[in-house]
């Protein structure tokens, strides 16, 4: 039986811990009467932020998610999620489309791995802090089926990262475990209203005049969205066109 005090272990690191018998020169001994041991300690580091919700099990600081990780607007997908690594110096992002879920069985992936934009650098940011990427950093609904399903990756990675934790010879990874945010591609359009009085009345722009809407497959059909809208002072009123759910050919 063997007690062994381990002291000077910095806070926030992960570490593998040994006892080996040794003699009382500190030489491993394989037989014989083992009084003593030795510790042999080696420090693996966690790059997962502490209020990481997968803590516990993730040592690679995958980005946390965040509600409505995914939308669209104005013909592009953006990406929202927050900072979950100590270590990371960027972001990169992939997409595949899927059937019906971010699973990865077989039966589930229908299409290859794009990386659709480039890498995101952040010079610095702080764990949980919201990324927020920019318009260069957007997907293109034009690039994706309309009601298909999609499973974005988004991945912090490193120019010196951390030793793999899943494996004992310190071989290092350079980017995380993936955050995957599941998206189907809606349906989208816009229209353009002038109000305005007639050519003898001056043609003059009609202020605060209420607009109802709604958008139809057919005259007899119930309405797919509706929506109000207030002209203002120069009478234009321009507003976004927005069916979740629905393939191509629901719209024909």
């Amino acid at each position: 039986k063997y007690g062994v005090t381990v002291d000077r272990l910095n806070p926030g690191k992960r570490y593998l811990i040994s006892l080996e018998p040794v003699d009382s020169l500190q030489q491993s001994l394989t037989d014989g009467d083992n009084s003593k041991a030795k510790a042999n300690v080696q420090q693996y580091t966690s790059c997962t932020c502490a209020n990481h919700d997968k803590v516990a099990t993730d040592f690679s600081g995958s980005p946390g998610e965040l509600p409505n990780g995914a939308t669209q607007s104005n013909g592009r997908v953006k990406l929202k999620f927050a900072e979950g690594s100590h270590c990371g110096d960027g972001f990169s992002f992939t997409r595949r489309r899927v059937a019906s879920s971010c699973n990865n069985n077989s039966d589930d992936i229908a299409g290859d791995v794009i990386a659709f934009a480039p890498d995101y650098f952040v010079e610095s940011s702080e764990c949980d802090q919201e990324i927020d990427v920019s318009l260069g950093y957007q997907d293109y609904v034009s690039e994706l089926d309309v009601g298909a399903m999609y499973c974005y990756h988004i991945r912090a990675f490193a120019k010196e990262y951390m030793v793999d934790t899943d494996n004992s010879d310190g071989r290092s990874v350079r980017r995380s475990d993936p955050l995957k945010l599941p998206f189907r591609v809606a349906w989208e359009s816009s229209a353009k209203v002038v109000t305005k009085m007639s050519a003898q009345a001056g043609g003059l722009p009609i202020k605060e005049m209420t607009l109802e809407w709604d958008l139809r497959k057919g005259e007899d059909e119930p309405p797919l969205i509706s929506g109000t809208h207030v002209s203002p002072a120069n009478g234009v009123v321009t507003f976004s066109l927005t069916v979740r759910y629905m393939s191509i050919s629901t719209m024909r």
